[in-house]
């Protein structure tokens, strides 16, 4: 059974070392928060200006003043800051976030990203994903492992214009985690009932085993 949005959420969350900061992007990135218990220090930064933002209780009232960059409501933990963006994308740019987690269209053997396109479909920005990809010291990717017409979101080149280059460490998907070592895919864990000849058959390159599945 592949995981769920937030069970994707749960893992990535379960993997972010203590002490870490860490820049969350829209989609299935806004989710981790809310898996991180209070105990752990794990700050949370947005680009559109916050630093030690948690998620909303189920009991919580929103502040309709304070969003993240997704335009979520969110909560601020004690000891947080707001800033100016110019501020936020001096942190991005300059090295001092420790992890990015993304949502992607497309990802390549190489560790290329592509997190928007222009079609008939769909016109859009690249927004801040540039900086933050080619910004932060380690990049997860949250994403769906295919589209819905079962096309695989990971393959050799990159068909959509690339956000950044080289880039992408891990990749948590609903069927499995790849961790790239240059163009070498290792598998490290798999989803319930999901074995590796299914993962292997939604990838579009090569992937290799790992110590988990």
């Amino acid at each position: 059974m592949a995981w769920a949005r937030d069970e994707i959420a749960g893992r990535i969350a379960a993997d972010i070392p203590d002490g870490w900061v860490v820049n969350i992007g829209v989609g299935i990135p806004t989710l981790v928060p809310e898996f991180i218990p209070s105990e752990r220090e794990v700050l949370f930064q947005s680009e559109n200006g916050i630093l030690g933002m948690v998620a909303l209780g189920p009991d919580g009232s929103p502040d309709p003043e304070m969003i993240d960059a997704g335009k979520r409501p969110i909560a601020i933990r004690p000891g947080g800051s707001f800033f100016e963006s110019s501020l936020s994308f001096s942190m991005i740019r300059g090295g001092h976030i420790d992890l990015g987690i993304v949502g992607a269209l497309q990802i390549s053997r190489a560790g290329d990203i592509a997190n928007w396109r222009t079609d008939e479909k769909m016109i859009g920005g690249i927004g801040g994903a540039a900086d933050v990809c080619s910004g932060v010291r380690n990049l997860w990717v949250a994403m769906l492992h295919t589209t819905d017409t079962g096309e695989s979101k990971l393959m050799m080149e990159c068909g959509y214009p690339l956000t950044a280059i080289g880039v992408v460490d891990r990749v948590y998907s609903d069927l499995a985690i790849l961790e790239r070592d240059g163009v070498t895919w290792h598998v490290i864990a798999t989803a319930p009932d999901v074995d590796l000849a299914e993962v292997r058959r939604a990838t579009g390159f090569p992937i290799e085993s790992g110590d988990e599945q």
